[in-house]
């Protein structure tokens, strides 16, 4: 849109440059034009009575021309402001995209240092579940190994108890083999 909007004023200067090369063209003709006219006038001066409605008819061109040099001087003038317009408006489009250009760099900027920290995070998450991984086959060992002693003392306890229940009936009985004597007993 700007490079189109830049187009449009470079393609208008260059036809008010043209404009501007028709008036100047235009201003030599008509100084031209009135420097025939003066010398007419003179020649009429000088004895031809009837060709005074030459001199008005060449009087009325030449006030035409000047009307018509006005009219162009007013033109360029409306064209050297829009110029001057269309100018400073460029420079400000110019500034624009040069804010833009840098606010878009620091975006870029901005992005890259969070997609450094992203994977940054993403291997530390990483390095956690398996942390967390190892934690959990190191408690499952742990489980394991706890029912196996758990196993054992329990195997242990049943014999402890048998052993404990077969000394209390040993004792029971010896305690009651009461009529014999006590050699027998112990």
């Amino acid at each position: 849109m700007n490079r189109d909007r830049i187009a449009n004023i470079q393609t208008s200067l260059k036809k008010y440059a043209i404009e501007l090369e028709e008036i100047s063209s235009a201003e030599i003709t008509l100084q031209q034009d009135l420097n025939d006219a003066t010398t007419k006038l003179e020649r009429i001066r000088s004895g031809h009575g009837d060709t005074k409605d030459t001199l008005d008819q060449i009087m009325k061109g030449h006030q035409a021309k000047q009307n018509e040099m006005v009219a162009m001087e007013k033109r360029l003038v409306v064209n050297d402001t829009n110029n001057q317009s269309t100018i400073r408006e460029i420079e400000k489009l110019r500034e624009l995209i040069s804010s833009r250009s840098e606010e878009y760099r620091q975006i870029e900027k901005s992005l890259d240092q969070l997609s450094i920290k992203l994977l940054e995070q993403c291997d530390l998450i990483e390095k956690l579940e398996q942390e967390d991984l190892a934690r959990q086959n190191v408690r499952e060992q742990l489980e394991s190994q706890e029912d196996q002693v758990n196993k054992a003392l329990k195997d242990v306890n049943r014999q402890l108890d048998a052993k404990q229940h077969e000394y209390d009936l040993i004792k029971n009985l010896v305690d009651k083999l009461e009529g014999f004597p006590d050699s027998i007993k112990f």
